[in-house]
């Protein structure tokens, strides 16, 4: 399994992972998983709600609208 070695990481963040995993009753290790995880799933869903509101919101032309080609070669006949 790949290691993950940070530097530098601020201290009341390492603080605040310990605490988080001291309630959850893990290592900080685990803990660290566990919330790389639910971002990665969180991301996910937010990816895909934003995908399901571009495909609701796409415009609907009405069944009379004309054809593109056709305005487009009108346009350019002129």
């Amino acid at each position: 399994m790949p290691a993950l070695h940070i530097q530098s990481m601020p201290q009341d963040l390492y603080r605040y992972l310990q605490q988080l995993a001291v309630a959850q009753n893990r290592t900080v290790e685990t803990q660290v998983i566990a919330v790389l995880s639910q971002f990665k799933q969180e991301k996910r869903e937010q990816q895909a709600s934003i995908l399901a509101d571009i495909y609701h919101s796409r415009l609907e032309l009405p069944s009379d609208a004309p054809d593109s080609t056709t305005l487009l070669q009108e346009d350019r006949a002129r």
